[in-house]
């Protein structure tokens, strides 16, 4: 019911924290990933009735993406919606580029280790690939 806020901040959210990808590409996967978006376990953080942030978890462990707000980041909202993951699944797991070292940085705060580093098929970037076990 909240999917046109979700991809909203989904797509803001892509476009300032990954400005070595062009804009193009966010608007033009919009459609694809809203379509993937109920086959995922989606977990919306909201304050009041507004919502605030997301995480996605696919294939019961990976985190296909965790999107706060910009006006609700460094607020606490991603570190409770991870807690509310890692209460649920034992083991976590996602991708990052290492160019958004704020990203990198947020998970390892979090418990993620770095466990792997490759250059992303799809982007030709380099992303770590990071893991939480409980």
């Amino acid at each position: 019911k909240h999917l046109d806020s979700v991809m909203a901040i989904w797509l803001h959210t892509n476009i300032a924290a990954h400005p070595f990808i062009p804009q193009s590409y966010w608007k033009g996967v919009f459609e694809q990933v809203k379509e993937a978006m109920p086959a995922a376990d989606v977990f919306v953080y909201r304050k009041n009735t507004d919502v605030m942030g997301f995480i996605g978890v696919t294939d019961n462990e990976y985190i296909a993406g965790l999107f706060v707000e910009e006006k609700a980041q460094s607020q606490g909202v991603g570190r409770k919606l991870l807690t509310h993951c890692k209460q649920l699944y034992p083991r976590l797991e996602l991708d990052v580029f290492t160019e958004n070292p704020g990203a990198v940085r947020f998970y390892q705060n979090n418990g993620f280790a770095i466990v792997s580093t490759k250059i992303s098929p799809d982007f030709n970037h380099e992303e770590h690939h990071m893991v939480w076990s409980a």
